[in-house]
């Protein structure tokens, strides 16, 4: 009897301890699920954002929400609108950046959580410990930047391993061998490189040509004596042109290879354009230039020569005011070597 007794309350006892450590088990995994944050007021988190979207709630609760339900998010910040009638912005960040104080926000930073483990996992779930998840949470994290690579150079990868859902890919992960992981990883590795070295192989035979065609247009303009050229996107120092088309974005090299051949196009416009001011202009400055040759006077100079398109190119390049300066001074000049003449005087 008394026997029977004990082993009733024996077997009582380790039913309560049995639910008291399922519960402790639950509230582990619940508090672990939902993603705890630091919250401060009047902060503000530059850059590492990978989502902004607008906010018009009016308050940061939608931003710490949907940075709570993102795996790759690991901080934000809720900008407020500028007006009162204003939407405000949520800016979602995938590594905790640098914060200063400011009254125009308010930010959060996700605080590192082991997640709770889904069921799917089977056997597995009661071996799993702090050093697998942290290995997995660093595979999860650098699976997705090899993904954000892929289809940032266009790649064109894809497969179980080629996306950004961390949370696939930390389940995958906790299923994979040692061997298997570091295999995957070193494949992916390999074909990001190849694919941005088969792009940087193809940029570089287009700076190439981009090269050899500015030092040509270069060349071309110097011939055509058109006047003074644009710093910087002129010149005949090849190395130079090839080095600013790898640092530049992909279409700069095309749009001042353009700009370039418009220049030139309008240059070459003026031999068969007869009017307007530079032409006069021009026209004046090489009758000056016969004078000059005719009367004996010997004078030399920028000003001095019967190259229309150099009279034209330079007129375009200054004022009205300018313009009429430099006729006129040519004028007095010639206008003296001709009184000197006159009474006898050889002109210097």
């Amino acid at each position: 009897m008394i026997k029977s007794i004990f082993i009733r309350q024996l077997s009582s006892f380790s039913v309560k301890v049995f639910a008291l450590s399922a519960l402790m088990v639950s509230l582990l995994f619940a508090g672990s699920a939902s993603a705890e944050m630091s919250i401060e007021n009047n902060k503000i988190l530059l850059g590492q954002d990978y989502s902004v979207f607008p906010n018009d709630t009016g308050s940061p609760a939608l931003c710490r929400k949907k940075c709570a339900g993102d795996r790759r998010c690991q901080a934000w910040t809720y900008v407020r609108p500028y007006r009162a009638d204003g939407v405000g912005e949520c800016r979602l960040k995938r590594d905790v950046a640098t914060g200063f104080k400011n009254g125009c926000c308010i930010s959060g930073v996700k605080k590192k959580d082991y997640r709770a483990f889904d069921d799917d996992l089977g056997p597995k779930r009661g071996r799993l410990h702090k050093t697998a998840v942290d290995r997995c949470d660093k595979w999860a994290d650098r699976a997705i930047q090899l993904q954000e690579q892929n289809v940032k150079n266009r790649c064109g990868y894809r497969g179980r391993g080629w996306h950004a859902n961390g949370k696939r890919h930390f389940r995958r992960c906790m299923r994979m061998s040692p061997k298997a992981r570091k295999a995957e990883r070193v494949g992916q590795k390999n074909a990001i490189t190849s694919c941005v070295e088969e792009l940087n192989y193809g940029k570089r035979s287009q700076c190439e040509h981009y090269a050899k065609v500015a030092v040509l247009q270069n060349s071309t303009w110097a011939k055509t004596g058109c006047g003074p050229t644009e710093k910087g996107r002129w010149g005949n120092n090849y190395k130079k042109h090839y080095s600013w088309c790898l640092s530049a974005e992909k279409q700069a090299p095309v749009r001042a290879q353009k700009v370039r051949s418009n220049q030139l196009q309008q240059c070459f416009a003026y031999e068969g354009q007869k009017s307007g001011p530079c032409h006069e202009y021009a026209e004046g400055a090489i009758a000056h230039f016969r004078k000059n040759i005719a009367k004996g006077c010997d004078l030399h100079g920028p000003r001095w020569h019967n190259n229309y398109r150099r009279h034209v190119g330079w007129c375009r390049q200054v004022s009205p005011r300018q313009r009429f300066k430099e006729a006129k001074k040519r004028k007095l000049t010639l206008k003296t070597c001709r009184l000197f003449g006159k009474i006898g005087i050889q002109w210097r």
